[in-house]
């Protein structure tokens, strides 16, 4: 499977609440195109996939007013690898998954991007890895567990953390 897209933010240069934003990514510019590829087989079994996502910005930042932009102007890849096996379709089904991620200063909007690896208020300037498992209790409740250990790329600041989630499926 094979998707593309292009996701565009428009600084409002005009709206004061756009100061409000992290790092400045409400009066920056973003043109983010995102390729992603999955590949589902089976193994032992069990349904295997395998995932990779390229982000790019596609916005040049050398010119740029803030210094936030031009100090990262040359930030702005993103990736992800990730793999799955198994799958909680069915009561009692396991699912385990592995994602790699290196997600540079000016690749996403970090003010909209989610926070779940490193809460220190950082959603880009990340590497890490993510490990988690999903096991599906009946058809309604789903029980899942993730650890993650992640680095900044540029400070020494860094985070372990796992989290215990536990899902109610409305039918």
């Amino acid at each position: 499977m094979l998707a593309a897209g292009l996701f565009r933010f428009a600084a409002d240069r005009g709206d004061k609440d756009r100061l409000r934003l992290r790092d400045g990514n409400g009066s920056r510019d973003y043109s983010i195109l995102a390729l992603n590829a999955q590949y589902k087989l089976r193994a032992a079994g069990k349904p295997l996939i395998v995932g990779a996502d390229l982000y790019r910005n596609l916005e040049g930042y050398r010119d740029a007013l803030d210094p936030i932009s031009r100090a990262h102007a040359d930030q702005r890849t993103g990736y992800v690898l990730s793999a799955a096996w198994g799958d909680t379709s069915e009561p009692r089904h396991l699912q385990l998954g592995y994602r790699w991620f290196r997600m540079e200063k000016l690749a996403v909007n970090g003010s909209y991007a989610h926070d779940d690896p490193f809460r220190a208020g950082a959603v880009a300037d990340l590497k890490g890895h993510d490990i988690y498992a999903n096991y599906a209790i009946s058809k309604a409740f789903t029980l899942s567990i993730r650890a993650m250990a992640v680095e900044r790329l540029t400070t020494r600041e860094d985070g372990k953390r796992a989290r215990l989630d536990l899902t109610y499926r409305f039918y």
